[in-house]
């Protein structure tokens, strides 16, 4: 009952350290926008199923939670540390090659291969990129419609869309 929750927290913690080495090594906003879509958004999944997972349990995981939210929160800062740091010397946003548009245009630039079906387009914050990998997965895993794709794209602020949000 217990190791699964151990199997959690180890994975959170190991994905910590990769994104540590990373972020010594990073050296642009691009590369730091490609890693996040990559693999440090596994970050604040693996936080979200050990914090579920604790939750459901009856047992007491209180260091063990202490301790990984103590990491997570402390890996959050250094990536926003970093990200604003190379901000800072490259002066310049969006990063090359991030698509950054008015969400006004984004219904005239989407281009939809098949208008006879139904289409779903989700927009899912950064703070959720997790939860949109996941659902990706699913899609995938149930062969779901005959196009899924995942992008990540940047909203200009304030965000506007054609239902007035």
């Amino acid at each position: 009952m217990g190791w699964e929750t151990l199997v959690q927290s180890a994975d959170l913690l190991l994905e910590i350290k990769n994104c540590q080495k990373d972020l010594k090594e990073t050296s642009s906003t691009r590369e730091a926008f490609d890693h996040y879509s990559l693999s440090w958004w596994k970050i604040d999944q693996n936080y979200r199923i050990l914090l579920e997972t604790i939750k459901s349990k009856n047992i007491s995981f209180d260091l063990l939670f202490d301790r990984s939210s103590r990491s997570y929160y402390t890996i959050l800062r250094q990536m926003n540390r970093r990200f604003t740091e190379l901000l800072e010397i490259e002066k310049f946003w969006p990063p090359p090659g991030v698509s950054f548009s008015s969400q006004d245009r984004f219904w005239k630039e989407t281009k939809l291969e098949n208008d006879k079906g139904k289409t779903a387009i989700l927009y899912i914050d950064a703070l959720r990129y997790e939860l949109s990998k996941q659902l990706m997965g699913s899609l995938e895993k149930d062969a779901a419609g005959q196009n899924r794709e995942l992008s990540a794209r940047l909203a200009s602020i304030p965000t506007i869309t054609p239902l007035g949000m």
